[in-house]
C-alpha cells in the first residue's frame, strides 16, 4: 500500500466511502434520495417516509482501484417500527492490499492487511408529516499496523423535509472523536456537513418518475464539493442514473457516475461505476448491492 493511502486510512477516510450503489449513481446527491437498506450512512430521516415496512441488503464494492485498491464489504437495514418511528443499523468492513512487514534487522517478516471497521445504529423519528429528524451512533475500529489499533465514537445527525414532489435535507456525518494509533498525534473523523434538495416528476402516474437532486457538503476538515443528479425509473421495476461530483477545495477530486438497477417482487439489484480521469484515485470505482424490501 502506498504512504498516501496509509496517510487516508489513519484519518479513516474509509467512512466516506459510500457502500450504496444507488447513492453512487448519483454522484453522491443523496440525502434527498427515497429510502435504501444503506439510508443509515446517507440520511436515516428518509426511511420513516418509505413506503416500505423492511428492507435490508448487502454490498460490496472496490475503491479508488489504481490508488488505495480498498476493498469494501457492507451489510444494512431499517424497520419502519410505527408511523413515526424507524430504526436503521449497518456494519461494513474495508480492506487495504497488504504490506509486507520486517523485523528490527529489516528482513522480512510477513505481510499485514489494513482495515476498518464501522458498525453503525440509529433511529428516526417523524415530527409531523412533512419533517423527520434521525440520529445514529457509530463504534469505528482501523488498523494500519501501527502499535495499537484505533477505536473511535461517531455520530450522524439527519433532517429531511417533504412538501409534495420537492424535498431539501440537512446531515451532519463522522461527528465524533479522534483516532489514535498510539503516536504522539490522533487523527480526526472525515466529519461533514451536507445540505440537499430534490425535486421528483411524474410520481403521481408512478409509471415513468425522475428525480433530480443536488447536494453542497462542506468537510470540517477543510474543503468542500457539489454534486448533482438525476434517476429515471420505469414501472418501479428499471432504473438508471447519472451524477457529477465536483471538488470545490481541499484537493477533493471530481468524478462522473452512471447507475443501473432492477427491482422485481421486492428484489432490487443495483450498480454504480465511477468515471474519471486515469489519475484521479476515483477512476474505476464500481459498487454493487443486493437487497429486498418489503
Amino acid at each position: 500500500m502506498s504512504c498516501a493511502a496509509a496517510a487516508s486510512a489513519q484519518g479513516a477516510a474509509f467512512l466516506d466511502y459510500d457502500p450504496d450503489a444507488r447513492s453512487l449513481g448519483v454522484a453522491g446527491a443523496s440525502a434527498v434520495q427515497e429510502a435504501t437498506a444503506f439510508s443509515v450512512w446517507n440520511n436515516g430521516a428518509t426511511s420513516v417516509f418509505s413506503d416500505n415496512k423492511f428492507a435490508a441488503g448487502a454490498s460490496y464494492g472496490m475503491w479508488q482501484p489504481s490508488f488505495a485498491d480498498v476493498k469494501q464489504a457492507a451489510v444494512a437495514g431499517y424497520g419502519v417500527i410505527s408511523d413515526r418511528w424507524s430504526i436503521n443499523a449497518g456494519f461494513r468492513y474495508d480492506a487495504y492490499q497488504p504490506i509486507e512487514t520486517a523485523d528490527e534487522n529489516g528482513i522480512y517478516s510477513g505481510s499485514f492487511t489494513p482495515n476498518g471497521m464501522h458498525a453503525t445504529l440509529g433511529a428516526a423519528f417523524r415530527i409531523i408529516p412533512s419533517l423527520a429528524v434521525s440520529a445514529s451512533a457509530s463504534f469505528v475500529h482501523s488498523d494500519i499496523g501501527g502499535p495499537q489499533a484505533a477505536n473511535a465514537v461517531a455520530f450522524d445527525i439527519g433532517l429531511l423535509y417533504r412538501s409534495g414532489n420537492f424535498k431539501a435535507a440537512l446531515t451532519a456525518a463522522n461527528l465524533g472523536t479522534s483516532l489514535n494509533y498510539g503516536g504522539t498525534g490522533s487523527y480526526a473523523l472525515p466529519a461533514r456537513i451536507d445540505l440537499g434538495v430534490g425535486y421528483g416528476i411524474g410520481h403521481a402516474a408512478g409509471r415513468h418518475t425522475l428525480d433530480v437532486s443536488a447536494q453542497g457538503s462542506y468537510l470540517l476538515s477543510g474543503g468542500a464539493r457539489a454534486a448533482a443528479g438525476l434517476r429515471y425509473c420505469f414501472n418501479g421495476m428499471v432504473n438508471v442514473a447519472a451524477g457529477y461530483n465536483c471538488g470545490l477545495a481541499g484537493g477533493l477530486p471530481s468524478y462522473a457516475s452512471l447507475g443501473a438497477g432492477l427491482s422485481f417482487f421486492g428484489v432490487s439489484l443495483d450498480f454504480a461505476y465511477l468515471l474519471a480521469s486515469a489519475d484521479t484515485p476515483m477512476s474505476g470505482t464500481m459498487v454493487i448491492n443486493l437487497s429486498y424490501a418489503f
